[in-house]
């Protein structure tokens, strides 16, 4: 078969849905040697891309310097004649092009739909458009990819769509230390600090509930008057000025470090050294941070809510993300318990083997066949 792959408006490699549409295709280069693919990148991101398989050719085309518009819905409704002779054109992080060739069988991974349970976590113009759109590409679509199943749950939820048109496709984890030449301690380097902390890594949106893990927080150090501080990582988004409020507000400024986004490079020694990651999301599709902590040895307490049950499974412990209590109690009983925090660190170790490369792609190349070819 031939094979598009739409990443056009792909713009980071390195987070979120970069890094799974990076592992979708060095996973199909290193398992697929029979397929034929081509791949439609920005300028920006195409310098990122590494393959050595002669069946992958990269398209890179230049998109003007404002980002994040959907370039590729312009870009695909001027070059039909690009596609033309493709067999599936698979959109695996953004909503399918409008206007494609009717010959071309279509696939769209779509990864949540936190954007429509939250609207208030997002801009209103990428609301406005992600309502606009998407209900037209999951509908257009010969078929969709959910990467759980509580997303796929979602899916048909608010679209109405049969069951039998989405396919579960778990997202894999291959973050490992392995990939890195060089770990550098980041909080030992720019704040000097070697301590005890507690971690998150993710967004500063509001459907991440980091406003209920600070309180969380003040009642672990003003009742339980433990001696670590909280380690917050991630970039900045829409509305993370009402979590800078609630640090302040907090009045625990001197025991909450908050990073920003960092390097690869400086993760490794961010998860290994926590003594527990919390993740207190709301919403999820899926859920990396607490599979990438487990990598690295870290146990976790993570919200009962969403995705994150199918995907934790019993390597976690759950709590309440409404019940700052409950949230509290869950992160006391890790960080008093070297039992616990190594019985978790193991079945950790053991659940995140689940999420292999090998096993996403041979789903992937199973969805393709079946579209292609209808079994």
């Amino acid at each position: 078969m031939k094979i598009g792959l739409d990443l056009i408006n792909l713009y980071k490699l390195n987070v979120g849905l970069g890094r799974y549409a990076k592992q979708l295709i060095e996973g199909l280069s290193a398992f697929d040697k029979e397929n034929e693919y081509f791949l439609f990148l920005n300028d920006k991101t195409a310098n990122g891309i590494h393959l050595n398989n002669p069946n992958f050719h990269l398209k890179i085309i230049k998109t003007p310097s404002r980002k994040y518009l959907p370039w590729n819905q312009v870009y695909f409704f001027l070059r039909k004649k690009e596609i033309q002779n493709l067999d599936l054109f698979h959109s695996p992080v953004t909503p399918l092009p409008l206007i494609l060739p009717k010959k071309i069988k279509t696939i769209v991974t779509l990864h949540d739909l936190s954007w429509k349970i939250f609207p208030k976590s997002f801009r209103i113009e990428g609301v406005i458009w992600w309502n606009f759109v998407w209900p037209k590409s999951l509908k257009k679509a010969a078929k969709i990819v959910a990467v759980s199943e509580s997303a796929k749950r979602d899916i048909v939820k608010f679209y109405r769509l049969p069951e039998n048109k989405i396919a579960v496709v778990h997202s894999c984890i291959s973050f490992s230390p392995k990939e890195y030449s060089e770990e550098r301690d980041f909080l030992k380097e720019k704040y000097n600090f070697s301590g005890k902390y507690i971690l998150y890594l993710g967004a500063l949106r509001k459907n991440k509930n980091l406003e209920s893990l600070l309180k969380a927080f003040q009642i672990l150090k003003n009742k339980k008057k433990i001696p670590h501080k909280l380690v917050i990582v991630g970039p900045k988004d829409f509305g993370e000025e009402k979590i800078f409020s609630e640090v302040k507000k907090s009045g625990l400024n001197k025991e909450i470090i908050l990073t920003g986004p960092l390097p690869d490079n400086f993760l490794p020694a961010i998860y290994k050294k926590a003594e527990v990651f919390v993740f207190p999301s709301l919403y999820e599709g899926f859920g990396y941070p607490p599979l990438e902590a487990m990598v690295f040895g870290t146990p976790v307490a993570v919200s009962k809510s969403s995705s994150l049950p199918e995907i934790i499974g019993q390597a976690g412990l759950y709590f309440d993300p409404l019940d700052i209590n409950d949230m509290a109690d869950k992160i006391y009983q890790i960080i008093s318990s070297p039992a616990l925090a190594e019985r978790l660190r193991n079945l950790g170790f053991k659940k995140v083997r689940e999420f292999s490369m090998e096993k996403m792609i041979k789903k992937y190349l199973e969805v393709y066949k079946k579209t292609a070819y209808g079994f």
